[in-house]
């Protein structure tokens, strides 16, 4: 990923599409979830899909989005996982291809306090080709999470006015900048859970019966080296317990299954 969106800011564990109608923007799938709901200490990934079937092409997006709780109360930097937006190559063109005016994704507001919001802004030229008519692609993701002082609240994702302008703006291929509301499938809220981590660390697919098995094994090493998806649990992947998830686990993992080697770190 560009180191722009790095410093700005997929678990295999995907879940179905959000219905939104036939154009509009939508939280595809989440990522980090169990069982449909947040844990705290465990990384969310929002993915954001747009689906264009306006028949023209989007040249110029401004675009926010709001991470808050339920009950609305204010979540203070300390306890809440600020929410971090970050963006990926679309197939065939690279953001830069597709939006040579500009393309900006920022972090609007990540002091934790009340909704932290994020944008996306991005202008092409006559000659690029932005988001052409039925684009149906996954454009976005927003990193987030929760911390243990939440569990029984509902962390949601809902759709914004972009805070500097106060405005949605699309427009599209050769018409003049409009404000409009794009259709948007939320908003969302999951329901924040206990904590993943049971007893001593080492189920790093989170599996309900807690055993730790040649599946947990399998899994880390498809993270670490195969760019597989990220554990359900990073706790639990957190073997020694030492708040770093790198190649130390996974031999302490290896020691204790197959070498006799002391048992891993205790959740608490």
């Amino acid at each position: 990923m560009n180191f722009l969106f790095k410093i700005l800011s997929a678990c295999l564990i995907m879940f179905p599409t959000v219905g939104f109608g036939q154009n509009g923007l939508s939280v595809s799938s989440v990522d980090g979830l169990q069982n449909g709901k947040i844990t705290p200490d465990n990384e969310i990934v929002f993915h954001i899909r747009l689906s264009n079937n306006s028949g023209k092409t989007i040249s110029t997006v401004d675009h926010g989005f709001r991470i808050y709780l339920s009950n609305n109360s204010e979540i203070l930097s300390a306890q809440f996982q600020p929410a971090v937006l970050d963006a990926f190559d679309i197939t065939g063109f690279t953001w830069h291809q597709r939006f040579d005016g500009f393309h900006v994704y920022s972090n609007d507001n990540s002091d934790g306090l009340g909704a932290d919001t994020v944008s996306f802004k991005a202008l092409s030229s006559t000659n690029i080709v932005g988001f052409e008519n039925q684009f149906d692609q996954g454009i976005l993701l927003i990193y987030t999470g929760a911390m243990e002082g939440f569990v029984g609240d509902s962390l949601c994702i809902d759709s914004c006015f972009v805070p500097s302008s106060g405005l949605w703006r699309w427009s599209y291929e050769n018409d003049s900048l409009i404000d409009t509301n794009i259709p948007w499938s939320g908003p969302h809220c999951f329901e924040i859970t206990e904590g993943c981590c049971v007893g001593i660390r080492g189920n790093v697919d989170n599996s309900s019966d807690n055993i730790i098995d040649v599946s947990d094994l399998e899994l880390l090493v498809t993270y670490m080296f195969l760019e597989g998806a990220p554990p359900a649990c990073s706790k639990e992947a957190d073997i020694n317990g030492d708040t770093i998830l790198d190649i130390s686990d996974l031999l302490a993992l290896v020691g204790y299954m197959f070498l006799g080697g002391v048992l891993p770190a205790n959740c608490q």
